[in-house]
């Protein structure tokens, strides 16, 4: 495949269109399972802090936003966004009321915000569930009290099927717990809130290679 710099006008639209033909079809059939779980579909509203992504990321240079869901290649959007500046630092200009305050911030009109690019990132759930037990337990040693409160020789295979039986019960008995409250484990439509939010181009992580090519 060649780099998308190299390609002619009618080949960069080619790209885009088959783009946004996947993100259209991955919305249609999201907003078709908030009806069939009975999540409303309300009309967003930019001051509607409810309406909003757990984590967005604004990028003014390029009037582009970015929906940060965990474990989906978000490490690397924001890095985009700061290498954009000259900057190897992994930070971000975040919107009032996302889930981290940082004191650098953005007053937007609805005017800006209805002609930007709205990005977000989705992946298998399965799959993104155990690219956070592998990074999260595995490899940074999080949970292992809860997970293996005895200290046993257990298996990484033993040590998954305790972290889903608890991770169960807490959603089944508490409706939160300590991996509930984690990003990296809450389920991506309430990361995202991909039943408001007004996404212009939904990337499904699999796909990703294709749909960053259009997006540039």
């Amino acid at each position: 495949r060649k780099p998308f710099t190299e390609l002619t006008g009618n080949e960069k639209q080619e790209i885009v269109r088959k783009s946004l033909n996947r993100s259209d079809a991955l919305v249609r059939d999201i907003k078709m399972r908030c009806r069939l779980q009975g999540v409303q579909n309300k009309p967003f509203n930019f001051n509607d802090f409810s309406c909003k992504p757990r984590l967005l990321l604004y990028k003014q240079s390029i009037n582009m936003f970015y929906s940060s869901n965990p474990k989906t290649g978000s490490s690397s959007f924001k890095n985009f966004f700061y290498k954009l500046d000259g900057v190897d630092d992994p930070r971000s200009v975040h919107i009032p009321g996302g889930h981290y305050n940082y004191s650098s911030t953005v007053a937007l009109t609805d005017e800006t915000f209805y002609n930007s690019l709205r990005v977000g990132t989705i992946r298998n759930p399965l799959v993104r569930f155990v690219s956070g037990f592998r990074d999260k337990v595995l490899r940074k040693g999080h949970y292992l009290d809860i997970i293996n409160p005895e200290k046993q020789n257990m298996t990484a295979f033993e040590m998954f099927g305790s972290f889903i039986r608890i991770m169960y019960k807490n959603a089944v008995t508490l409706g939160n717990g300590p991996f509930l409250d984690n990003r990296h484990f809450v389920p991506q439509w309430q990361n995202m809130k991909v039943c408001s939010f007004p996404y212009s181009l939904l990337i499904q992580y699999e796909n990703g290679n294709l749909d960053t090519d259009a997006m540039q």
